[in-house]
């Protein structure tokens, strides 16, 4: 560095890794599946706007998305296709990013999971 360059005023973007899918699984009484990431995350309520189509469909209608922590709480709506390998996937366009992130300078999370059904109660009927 030369003695001009120290001192002037600069712009230092920092992005930090988009968040990623750790696990799924249904809770117990099979109401909801809860998505964990390895951050804390935020989106939208809408789950037609964070899961695919596909995976819209499974969740069922009404389906409503919410963010504690974390977690990517899904409250299973009328109608749900979901089986005991039930694969969820995340849009291009997911909306999903980590907690407190400005999504203009954030990476959306992505991927898929399949849901962990080893701590369901499965005396329950979908």
């Amino acid at each position: 560095y030369s003695r001009e360059d120290v001192g002037k005023p600069g712009e230092v973007t920092v992005t930090a890794d988009a968040p990623k899918i750790v696990t799924a699984e249904f809770s117990q009484d099979l109401r909801q599946i809860h998505v964990v990431f390895d951050c804390n995350v935020q989106g939208p309520a809408d789950c037609s706007v964070i899961f695919t189509e596909d995976t819209v469909h499974k969740v069922g209608r009404d389906a409503n998305c919410s963010f504690v922590a974390n977690y990517l709480v899904v409250d299973i709506g009328t109608s749900p296709r979901l089986a005991l390998d039930t694969s969820l996937t995340l849009s291009d366009a997911s909306q999903v990013y980590r907690a407190q992130s400005n999504p203009a300078l954030s990476p959306r999370a992505s991927g898929s999971v399949t849901v962990d059904t080893s701590k369901a109660s499965l005396k329950y009927i979908i």
